[in-house]
């Protein structure tokens, strides 16, 4: 028999690894572009699109790649500590913060 406490536990462990996923997310496809993408952001129009608009557009090209299985949140922290040298913590209890090497 499954207790109460049990099952507060699973939704607890469930809401952190949310959590930790959309935190991940939320800074790290952007970090990537930037990262990535950083010249071609630089010029304000290219092709009638603004600099946000491309922006936008290659985050959400990689959320497709996160969305579609061909990027893990593992390889979004790998990339991001490989490449910039951060890597996004978060911890239960604490609020999530950026370690550098």
């Amino acid at each position: 028999m499954i207790k109460v406490s049990d099952i507060e536990k699973i939704k607890d462990e469930a809401a952190e690894r949310a959590t930790n996923t959309a935190i991940t997310l939320m800074l790290g496809i952007p970090l990537l572009v930037l990262h990535d993408k950083y010249s071609e952001l630089t010029r304000r129009e290219v092709n009638g699109k603004s600099r946000l608009e491309r922006f936008a557009e290659m985050c959400l090209y990689q959320f497709d790649c996160f969305n579609e299985g061909r990027l893990t949140i593992d390889d979004f922290n790998n990339i991001i500590w490989k490449e910039a040298g951060i890597k996004l913590v978060s911890n239960s209890g604490s609020k999530p913060y950026i370690e550098k090497r």
